[in-house]
């Protein structure tokens, strides 16, 4: 039986303006999938982890929403014209606004993995494609939304953080030379234009507190998710994070490792840490009532 393309859980106290969706972190690899890829290497597409690493996050307030599909299936987190038209093989009649990732293989519907091995041994009818678009896609990015107009409704506040995981050094799809060490945290904000500047360093604070070597921008910025949300004059702050899956787990075989509860738990402070930073940002200013200062200048006196 398919699961529902995404899971929400809402607080299990009182609930904050903080939503947190992990959009690569899916595990169930639907029978139509029909890749010429193994299993073993389709799963190095995942964000393997990262929706358990944060569901702790509920228990403080917020809301966290999770891809149940995976990211080499159809990726949520990219624009839904993104479309790699090569890997079509018939008619598509929709239209198409292909980014740089889509022309190397990593658009809407992935064509190859970051080792650049080929996903397929076949082309994708139209009809599947926009299957997947209709029932995956589109309903995780309706709850995604939808949960981003509760919020702002019910707060007038938003304070949203896209979760990923990365491999621990730069892979042939990265914008860095093969092999280059990842730091253990990267913060997007698509320089600087998806949040305020507190939100960030509130985030790159915390980290760095608990001895984690943390990067902005550098090699990831943020792409389709943070880019729709984040309107920081509208008081709707966006950030993407992305955790070294060598801090907690093993990246051949996707199991979690032997720190993976301290990092966890590491998360967990990280995001009482910014809770109480919100708190002290959003708090009401006390109102100073305007006293006018008494003049030392005696009144003249008149003979």
């Amino acid at each position: 039986m398919k699961p529902s393309p995404f899971t929400l859980l809402r607080p299990t106290q009182s609930a904050l303006p903080l939503l947190i969706d992990s959009p690569h972190s899916g595990t169930f690899y639907p029978g139509d999938f029909a890749a010429k890829a193994t299993l073993t290497n389709l799963r190095t597409a995942e964000d393997t982890h990262v929706d358990t690493l944060f569901a702790s996050a509920v228990d403080l307030g917020a809301t966290l929403l999770c891809a149940n599909y995976p990211r080499a299936y159809i990726d949520c987190n990219r624009g839904e014209r993104d479309i790699d038209i090569s890997i079509i093989s018939d008619t598509w009649n929709s239209v198409v606004e292909a980014s740089e990732k889509t022309k190397l293989g990593y658009g809407l519907i992935w064509r190859k993995l970051d080792d650049g091995s080929d996903i397929y041994s076949r082309r994708l009818t139209a009809e599947e494609v926009q299957r997947r678009i209709d029932q995956v896609y589109r309903p995780y990015w309706r709850a995604l939304t939808d949960e981003v107009k509760r919020l702002r409704q019910e707060f007038g506040l938003l304070i949203h953080f896209n979760c990923h995981s990365m491999p621990s050094r730069a892979t042939r799809a990265s914008a860095l030379p093969h092999g280059t060490p990842h730091a253990d945290v990267v913060l997007g904000d698509r320089g600087g234009s998806t949040c305020a500047p507190w939100v960030i360093d509130a985030l790159a604070t915390a980290f760095q507190a608990h001895g984690l070597q943390v990067k902005r921008n550098d090699p990831y910025q943020g792409v389709e998710i943070v880019r729709a949300i984040g309107r920081p004059l509208e008081r709707c702050h966006s950030v993407q994070i992305e955790i070294n899956r060598a801090l907690y787990m093993d990246e051949g075989t996707r199991e979690r490792g032997p720190s993976y509860r301290q990092v966890e738990q590491l998360i967990h402070r990280v995001l009482q840490q910014v809770i109480d930073e919100i708190s002290k940002q959003t708090a009401p200013q006390p109102t100073i009532k305007y006293q006018p200062k008494q003049s030392n200048i005696q009144g003249l006196k008149t003979k």
